[in-house]
């Protein structure tokens, strides 16, 4: 008896242990539960130019969401044209539309601004999946 509580008292030690430092978002996607967790690199990434989507793909699943190319920065001021490249993931939930970066012209931004949501999601390294994941639900 004493041994099967003092197993379970160490497993959730050692749960809150390694979660502490760990930012995650849980979320329910129809029946699926996914935890998003940013300190870990996704596996594959994609965008498209053409409708301008993204993906990125996880050990337990895909996110997806839209790019969008506008005039505004991320400080409120105006670039000359379309040429900053905004990112949103709409599954599996939906965030605000954030800043990702400024590309040199209103054509580039429309031909890689989806692919580098994607890429940037993907990666731990980059601030946008924390940024993302902050703006849900607010």
């Amino acid at each position: 008896m004493y041994f099967v509580r003092g197993i379970f008292l160490f497993v959730m030690a050692m749960v809150i242990f390694v979660t502490a430092n760990a930012e995650t978002l849980c979320v329910r996607d129809d029946t699926v539960m996914v935890v998003l967790a940013p300190e870990y690199d996704g596996t594959a990434s994609s965008g498209s130019a053409t409708n301008m989507t993204w993906t990125a793909t996880f050990s337990y699943g895909k996110v997806s969401g839209t790019a969008v190319c506008k005039k505004e920065q991320q400080d409120g001021t105006m670039a000359g044209q379309n040429q900053v490249c905004w990112c949103q993931m709409t599954k599996p939930v939906v965030s605000k539309l954030l800043y990702n970066t400024i590309y040199g012209s209103a054509n580039q931004c429309l031909g890689d601004c989806a692919t580098a949501c994607g890429n940037n999601f993907k990666s731990s390294a980059s601030s946008l999946r924390s940024r993302i994941y902050a703006s849900v639900g607010k």
